[in-house]
């Protein structure tokens, strides 16, 4: 199973944004599951089953803090590093320090774009994510040994 999660302090977005993720995951019969959607980092962060893949949709701005996201998205990489992390922000002048940082994101979805934009690219990144890992899947090496007698 493949895990997505989904930080956002909008409320009214954080249900739109989950919407087309539930929706996306349904129509496309994938074997995903939306793990968490919250606005707390705290409560994302300790929801983080153990497994090297996910999506992670991350806002930049928790509440007063404008690099909350980046945060997170920094510690992730430590656990995680094959994990795809998509930010969904208003601050695009934030954008460089991802580079900065080596945190390689899938994507960047800017906040100022229509919402059917933005929910074409939502579609588009977890069409994306799970094309990678199935491709992951099948590359891995498989070995198969056997004995005869003692060689």
């Amino acid at each position: 199973m493949f895990s997505i999660y989904l930080l956002e302090d909008n409320l009214e977005q954080q249900a739109y944004y989950m919407k087309v993720i539930k929706n996306t995951i349904m129509i496309n019969d994938y074997a995903m599951k939306l793990v968490c959607a919250t606005n707390d980092v705290e409560k994302l962060e300790s929801s983080i089953l153990d497994q090297e893949q996910g999506l992670f949709f991350l806002d930049m701005e928790i509440g007063s803090q404008t690099d909350a996201g980046l945060k997170l998205a920094s510690k992730i990489r430590q656990r995680r590093p094959f994990a795809q992390i998509v930010f969904i922000t208003t601050h695009d002048e934030l954008a460089f320090l991802t580079l900065e940082r080596k945190m390689a994101p899938l994507d960047y979805i800017l906040k100022d774009k229509t919402l059917e934009n933005i929910k074409s690219k939502i579609i588009e990144d977890i069409n994306l994510a799970r094309a990678q890992y199935v491709e992951a899947l099948y590359h891995q090496q498989k070995l198969f040994g056997y004995r005869i007698g003692s060689r």
